[in-house]
């Protein structure tokens, strides 16, 4: 016996053994590191595991046989054993390495085969427990902040990651991204501005709107880049992330390669049909679509479309569909109301084969107050946000061109009535004029010393007073005045609060609001509309001088509000909705049939002029405040349209506008929102056994 060990070990035979062991064991591991990420099947690994086995033994027969030498591998049969005796110390080496080779063999064949004939077992028991529905309400921790207003946020395929909305120390809003088996999320960098967020299929890129382009940006590290410019919004891969497909600017869905390239049109708007703008597309297996149809008469339709046939389907009245790859279902947002609901789908058919089925209720409405955020991965799992906009806050801001925004006064927070806010800067810029609500039915006028001077109260009226605009002099305000819901007329009162209100305009055939001065303080210009009916409204003129009749400036069947006046008097800015949606309009005053322009082509609201006369601002489709170069010249026009910033964070109106804009033209007051105080962000797994 000792001579065999002293052969063996002259041979290098243990040797050999204990590194092909070490490196056996290694190659295990490491296949077992890699081939998940390649979706490699059980059996390859099993066969790495087998043929390194059965090499065993075959190294152990050529280390007897051959010998490495300087020459070459030579064979060692007419070897003469060295005279030496073999210790004590190294027999229990020799046991010592063969004893952790046979035990690392071991291992490795116990776990990759004995241990897989008990697998069914163990899945089989863990798949009972995960069927079960599992609701848990998720903490983002103050420090990571969620964006309080409209928490965009997405869930990746695999329901692992969680991209949201939220802001950053400046309270500048940008992406964060949270893995679901972390505590802290982290922000993404270049997403400043974005709204709309979508991850890649694979999950290692977010799409996002911002600043009127399209963008793309890596989530864990690399070049952001842009696809496309121009008025967009709700972007959506495609199934093998190859394409992005988004509502464009045409009113319609188009596509753009994911790594840039040509757009191209994928559905048109039919306005024949009634059509008014087409979002919220989503490719699904069969090269099949959904999306979102906005009417002109202010409904929604889920329609299906056959990419290859051409074939279109309308589906369900309601917004914002998803598509469920996991159970064949589509979800999506009923139409009135915050409730979330699912249908079966038949993908071949294109219809549904089955009422929806609520899913969730009391989803917190965002954006312009319509829009639910939900997020739905492949694997079962759901997350949607709930809450209201009740007894919500807002702090009055400076902005800048630039979007950077600061307090008026630190102390200063007020409450976001329901209904269209109001606010106005004097002449001078130095007090601001605005409408604070008081008990849920009526609104006070008051005013405040800029920045961190006194609050006064203006009007004790008991009314929902509305809409407040300075006189030439700044010694005065305009408002509309009356119970809500039943009257309005134009008031006018000092100032300073001294002395009585006194009737301007009284009312005729139904409400006056949005009441203004021209700059010269010759014209008083006002909107009237009849009584019940929100969605219609008339421009008068009055000349107050003269002490004239009221002239029409427009009087149509469409919604038209906002009317402002130029700085010089020559043009009258205003929203219609003549084109089908809500768009800023310009027209000459006070001949305003003489001629007629329209500014915005995607969406337009609150215009408001600036005191240069160089500049018309607005809000555009997808909340941003755009800026129109003016061109010099006796006719209307424009060299540009520059985007300054998002208005996302900040409280908008239908109509009139929400902000003013300073004396420099170079920032403007804003009502910034504050958190819905009873939002919850909600995370469920398995959501599809509700459906049974």
């Amino acid at each position: 016996m000792g001579n065999l060990f002293q052969e063996l070990k002259r041979r290098k035979v243990f040797r050999v053994a204990a590194v092909y062991a070490i490196v056996a064991w290694l190659i295990i591991q490491v296949a077992g590191e890699i081939l998940p990420t390649f979706d490699a099947p059980q059996w390859v690994s099993q066969t790495l595991v087998l043929f390194l086995f059965l090499g065993f033994p075959l190294a152990l027969v050529l280390a007897w046989a051959f010998e490495m030498t300087p020459e070459g591998i030579k064979t060692d049969a007419a070897a003469q054993p060295a005279e030496l005796t073999v210790q004590s110390t190294d027999r229990k080496l020799i046991y010592a390495i063969l004893g952790l080779v046979l035990l690392v063999a071991g291992f490795q064949i116990s776990d990759q085969f004995l241990s897989t004939t008990e697998q069914p077992l163990l899945s089989t028991s863990t798949t009972e427990q995960s069927n079960a529905v599992t609701r848990i309400s998720v903490n983002i921790p103050e420090d990571q902040f969620f964006h309080p207003v409209r928490g965009d946020f997405d869930i990746s395929d695999d329901g692992m990651l969680f991209v949201y909305l939220g802001v950053d120390e400046g309270g500048e809003s940008l992406l964060w991204v949270r893995r679901w088996d972390e505590l802290n999320g982290r922000p993404l960098r270049d997403t400043e501005g974005a709204t709309r967020p979508n991850i890649s299929p694979d999950g290692e890129e977010v799409v996002f709107s911002s600043a009127g382009s399209l963008r793309v940006v890596p989530i864990n590290g690399g070049l952001s880049r842009t696809l496309v410019t121009g008025d967009i919004d709700t972007p959506n891969w495609s199934p093998d992330g190859d394409w992005v497909y988004f509502g464009d600017d045409e009113r319609g869905i188009s596509r753009v390669p994911s790594v840039g390239g040509e757009v191209e049109t994928v559905s048109k708007v039919n306005a024949d049909n009634g059509e008014f703008d087409q979002q919220n597309a989503q490719v699904l297996p069969g090269n099949r679509m959904l999306y979102q149809v906005r009417m002109a008469d202010g409904t929604s339709i889920i329609k299906a479309a056959n990419l290859d046939s051409g074939e279109i389907k309308d589906l369900v009245v309601g917004k914002f569909p998803l598509y469920s790859t996991a159970t064949g279902h589509v979800l999506f947002q009923a139409l009135d109301e915050p409730t979330l609901l699912a249908a079966p789908f038949d993908l071949e058919a294109l219809e549904l084969t089955d009422a929806p089925i609520p899913l969730a209720t009391g989803l917190l409405l965002v954006g312009s107050g319509n829009a639910g955020n939900v997020g739905l991965s492949k694997t079962g799992r759901l997350v949607y946000r709930l809450g209201s906009n009740a007894g919500r806050r807002g702090t009055p801001m400076w902005v800048s061109r630039e979007g950077i925004a600061s307090e008026i006064d630190s102390d200063w927070v007020i409450p976001i009535d329901q209904f269209s806010p109001g606010l106005a800067l004097s002449p001078e810029g130095g007090r601001l004029a605005i409408t604070i609500e008081r008990d849920g039915q009526n609104m006070d006028l008051w005013v405040k010393r800029l920045d961190t001077g006194p609050l006064s109260r203006i009007t004790f009226a008991g009314q929902a007073i509305r809409h407040p605009a300075w006189s030439v002099d700044g010694q005065s305000l305009l408002y509309s005045a009356g119970p809500l819901g039943i009257n309005s007329e134009i008031w006018t009162k000092k100032a300073d609060g001294s002395g009585r209100a006194e009737l301007l305009v009284p009312r005729q055939l139904g409400f006056l609001d949005e009441a203004s001065y021209s700059p010269d303080g010759q014209w008083l210009i006002y909107r009237q509309r009849g009584a019940g009916n929100l969605r219609l409204g008339d421009i008068y003129a009055v000349d107050t001088d003269m002490g004239s009749e009221p002239i029409p400036l427009l009087v149509s069947e469409f919604f038209t509000h906002s009317p402002t006046l130029s700085r010089d008097g020559k043009w009258l800015a205003y929203v219609s909705e003549e084109s089908g949606r809500s768009e800023v309009f310009v027209r000459p005053f006070p001949d305003a049939d003489s001629g007629l322009w329209q500014v915005s082509s995607n969406g337009g609201s609150e215009p408001v002029w600036a005191h240069s006369g160089k500049e018309l601002f607005y809000r555009n489709g997808i909340n941003e405040l755009v800026a129109v170069q003016l061109r010099d010249g006796t006719s209307f026009d424009w060299d540009s349209q520059d985007i300054l910033f998002p208005m996302t964070d900040y409280r908008d109106s239908t109509p009139h506008p929400a902000y003013a804009v300073s004396p420099d033209d170079q920032r403007f007051v804003m009502i910034k929102l504050g958190a819905p105080i009873d939002t919850e962000l909600i995370l469920v797994d398995n959501w599809m056994e509700d459906l049974k």
